[in-house]
């Protein structure tokens, strides 16, 4: 991402995504991803940043989960998570990388196109 002329923060400490949250505005947008969409920590991201009319992207599995119907945009990730199968959250991390990867691509591609 650094590729591209957008300020890109990835937070992976939850007080330093709260904190984040907090400081973004109108202009923000924030790709938000969870499994469930309903984790607290969750909502109150969302919360913060929709209270500061900023955009929030989910990506996310759950079809009515609180971040789906929150969310500006919604790209939806493999629901087929089964810890039996012994593989465990191993196909939704590849959808969510699958899903990055093409969010880079276009913003590479956008870059490029501009310039």
């Amino acid at each position: 991402m650094m590729s591209t002329p957008y300020f890109i923060n990835l937070k992976h400490i939850s007080s330093d995504q709260n904190r984040q949250a907090m400081l973004s505005n109108k202009d923000s947008v924030a790709i938000v991803i969870s499994y469930s969409g309903e984790e607290q920590e969750i909502k109150r991201i969302v919360n913060y940043i929709k209270q500061k009319e900023g955009t929030v992207i989910a990506v996310t599995s759950i079809n009515d989960s609180y971040l789906r119907k929150n969310a500006d945009y919604c790209l939806t990730i493999c629901s087929k998570e089964n810890i039996f199968s012994k593989i465990g959250s191993y196909s939704s991390k590849v959808s969510v990388d699958y899903i990055m990867d093409i969010i880079f691509s276009l913003l590479f591609k956008i870059t490029i196109i501009l310039t």
